[in-house]
């Protein structure tokens, strides 16, 4: 009995190393996906445009401001296991006012 109970446990020591490894392997996707973004908006295209699947795209500022800086968010649609929440990471684009 006792064999059973330390295997029911045992997922649950696993969940924040697959927490920590998502977050790590996220972050790096992040970063290669807010270079596309910055790409997107110096061009004027749509932001979003491009991404991963796995990415979504969040405008935390007035997108259509007129503000040399515009903030956004890119977040997992994967949830973490401990938090139920998903993943994010915050990016600054500063825009060129001519």
């Amino acid at each position: 009995m006792r064999l059973f109970f330390w295997f029911c446990l045992f997922p649950l020591f696993l969940a924040p190393l697959d927490d920590i490894s998502f977050a790590i392997s996220f972050r790096s996707l992040a970063n290669q996906a807010s270079a596309r973004v910055e790409q997107n908006l110096s061009e004027e295209r749509i932001p979003s445009a491009g991404l991963p699947d796995d990415l979504v795209y969040i405008c935390l500022s007035g997108c259509a401001d007129t503000s040399s800086a515009l903030f956004y968010r890119l977040r997992s649609k994967r949830c973490l296991l401990l938090t139920g929440k998903p993943y994010s990471v915050d990016f600054v684009h500063y825009r060129k006012i001519e």
